[in-house]
């Protein structure tokens, strides 16, 4: 049995190739990339302007895989921190900070780290390896899944250890900040597609 494609992370140029390769139009590319990125679905099944036997196609072979959760902490002061594994030995860790007006979101940019901050488990592991672009992605995924059923809300992401290696453009954060989380993003042009183009590549 082929193993199915996950297209969680998959560049924009793949995702047409992808759909090229079913014999599928390329507004397709678009139209995945807001089911999952922006509603933050996981399953074709819920995919409605796609037709029936498109996603019964995408059910059988592809999938839209999120890392798995390990444990979930939520603090009396409303800190939501996820414990995400890649891998047998690996782990990583999400945080989501409320604030009075806004909520901010740490997502991690590394398996274990070399700062060693005394709050957070991860720098207990010490530098293992940079994470993939679909793993960063996938802790937003995984946040605002959880979130939304709490009636909260992310406005801000920041991604940790990215000085220590990443040396990034700020136009990320500034993408992230003001377009993921208000409903206003274009996926073909800002946010989070800046990591399926790669441009923060390790």
């Amino acid at each position: 049995m082929l193993e199915k494609q996950n297209l969680l992370g998959l560049t924009q140029v793949k995702l047409k190739k992808f759909f090229s390769d079913l014999n599928e139009k390329p507004f397709r590319t678009k139209q995945i990339m807001q089911w999952i990125y922006h509603q933050g679905a996981l399953d074709f099944g819920d995919m409605h302007n796609f037709s029936k036997d498109l996603r019964q196609k995408l059910q059988a072979i592809a999938s839209i895989e999120l890392p798995e959760v390990t444990s979930i902490n939520n603090s009396k002061d409303g800190v939501i921190k996820w414990v995400i594994k890649l891998g047998e030995e690996n782990h990583i860790e999400t945080v989501y900070i409320p604030q009075k007006d806004r909520g901010t979101l740490c997502i991690s940019s590394q398996v274990g780290c070399s700062l060693a901050c005394t709050f957070c488990s991860t720098g207990y592991q010490g530098f293992n390896r940079n994470l993939e672009n679909h793993e960063i992605i996938a802790q937003v995924l995984i946040a605002q899944n959880h979130l939304k059923d709490k009636n909260k809300r992310i406005s801000n992401v920041d991604l940790w250890e990215w000085a220590s290696h990443y040396l990034m453009n700020p136009l990320f954060m500034m993408h992230v900040t003001s377009f993921w989380m208000t409903g206003h993003l274009d996926f073909l042009g800002g946010g989070l597609l800046f990591l399926h183009q790669g441009l923060f590549r390790h």
